[in-house]
């Protein structure tokens, strides 16, 4: 005979109770509802529930383990660091210069999956005549999108010399979209508009391997996109697919903020593969 106390006992008694509860929540409740409470879940919870938890353990969004992990992390670690004195402060400011502190993580490369909204295509020629009708028209784009396209030629110099040589004879163009979307499922947005807010996404980007020098920290750069663009050459099978970022840069007169160095706006613009960027 098996103990009252045994899992066996405990399981079949949880198991009646769940029963009991179902019937009584039934009982009360059935004539409030079109159904007459034949729900799911209440079938689930009342049939199911005792021998899911008997085979698998805890139900889904039942169990406590995500949660003891994270105030593992987030409150009990922190506060051992803490010299026990203004700890909530403490608490808080570690956790937030964890989160702005970049973590070691291995260079990838991201492919994109699609483009969003389509805005134009351009001659490289054209762009200057788009630019100055994009700023006499009565619904103008944002800001950013006029000062990307103003730079493209010049970054666009700058990625063919260190990309591959152009032919004299090729011919040039762009194509700009609102959006793009990545393999690691992120979004890079250039909208004057989304879901009320403008949005042009600031990104980290993987510096080649000669270049590691540079970072600004953990081997990243980081840089506000202002275009995202196709770039075809006659010379070329496929397009390049770029973004147009103008860069960060530490601000050294400003003090550390959560002891992280507070960046600023630089007047330096690149052309980059859209698959540097995670």
């Amino acid at each position: 005979m098996r103990s009252p106390n045994s899992p066996f006992a405990i399981f079949n008694y949880c198991k009646d109770a769940i029963i009991d509860w179902c019937a009584d929540f039934k009982k009360i409740f059935s004539t409030l509802s079109v159904t007459e409470c034949s729900f799911p879940k209440l079938h689930s919870w009342q049939y199911h529930a005792v021998t899911a938890i008997r085979k698998y353990e805890a139900l889904n969004s039942l169990s406590t383990e995500t949660y003891e992990t994270l105030h593992k992390y987030h409150v009990k670690n922190p506060y051992r660091s803490s010299n026990r004195k203004e700890v909530m402060k403490q608490i808080v400011n570690a956790v937030k210069r964890k989160e702005l502190t970049p973590s070691d993580r291995k260079l990838v490369y991201c492919k994109t999956t699609g483009f969003g909204k389509f805005l134009w295509e351009l001659s490289l020629n054209a762009i200057d005549t788009k630019i100055k009708s994009l700023k006499k028209s009565n619904n103008p784009p944002h800001e950013n999108i006029i000062e990307g396209l103003s730079q493209v030629i010049l970054t666009l110099d700058t990625f063919l010399d260190t990309s591959s040589q152009e032919s004299e004879n090729d011919k040039f163009c762009i194509k700009v979209y609102e959006s793009v979307h990545l393999e690691n499922s992120q979004i890079l947005r250039t909208s004057k508009e989304f879901q009320g807010k403008e949005w042009f996404s600031d990104v980290v980007v993987t510096p080649a391997e000669d270049q590691e020098q540079y970072s600004l920290a953990e081997g990243s750069w980081y840089r506000k996109v202002l275009l995202i663009f196709k770039f075809f050459r006659d010379s070329s099978k496929e397009p390049y697919e770029l973004a147009l970022v103008r860069w960060y840069d530490i601000f050294p007169e400003q003090p550390e903020l959560y002891e992280c160095s507070q960046l600023h706006y630089t007047k330096e613009y690149n052309a980059i593969p859209i698959g540097s960027i995670y």
